[in-house]
């Protein structure tokens, strides 16, 4: 009997990742879970439809997913699938900076995109990861202030979801006392690359024809949305 079952996209509450440094397997929850409540984590990128989901499942470990968004009514499932390709298609794009087809204000409106669907979604999974490569993107293009700011929104998720003793968060905390340390620091011409409180004053200035619904300038980015 698996000890972490899985569920998909919104449905999963916790998160595994293995330390190599000790030996460990370490387990963090994503959410509050109440005494007696289900230990769910993703066997899979579950950014695609219910039908590609529950297929691959099927395929790779025998089972039909019947986890909470898999079971949703009919439309409310087209509505999670549309969000969570969406998210895929989004971080398709947003990787293309990486051969230089976009630039890194691009790169970084991309990042929001993405921080704004998963919000809608309930996925708040990978976001360390999101605003580490955000991250990368201001050091690339030298751009210190921003390199710090996205680094503290990265420390704050990858603590969420790998310990704030993880390898990760310490390197984020590395690079917002000394940026120039950065591994990507100054690969790209240098620019001004948006950092989480330039989008926040975005919504506010009107600039996106909206307002904003989550201000949360404590922890810099947790959730973000104009609308």
């Amino acid at each position: 009997m698996a000890r972490l079952n899985h569920a998909c996209s919104s449905a999963f509450n916790v998160v595994y990742s293995w330390r190599e440094k000790e030996g460990v397997l370490v387990v963090f929850a994503l959410k509050n879970i109440g005494k007696g409540q289900e230990l769910l984590t993703t066997y899979t990128d579950t950014k695609k439809s219910r039908d590609d989901r529950r297929a691959y499942l099927r395929h790779q470990y025998s089972f039909h997913c019947t986890c909470n968004v898999c079971s949703l009514a009919d439309d409310e499932s087209q509505q999670s699938d549309k969000r969570l390709m969406t998210m895929s298609e989004l971080h398709g794009r947003f990787v293309t900076w990486g051969s230089g087809a976009i630039d890194g204000e691009e790169a970084i409106g991309f990042v929001k995109r993405i921080w704004e669907v998963g919000d809608e979604e309930g996925y708040w999974s990978e976001r360390g990861r999101l605003a580490a490569d955000a991250a990368w993107v201001a050091a690339a293009h030298q751009d210190a202030a921003s390199l710090q700011a996205w680094a503290k929104v990265a420390e704050e998720w990858f603590g969420y979801e790998v310990g704030v003793d993880s390898v990760q968060v310490e390197e984020m905390r590395a690079v917002q006392a000394r940026p120039e340390s950065h591994t990507a620091w100054g690969n790209r011409l240098a620019m001004r690359v948006p950092t989480p409180y330039d989008l926040l004053l975005e919504c506010w200035s009107g600039r996106d024809r909206g307002k904003l619904r989550y201000l949360d300038l404590v922890s810099g980015f947790r959730r973000l949305s104009c609308v």
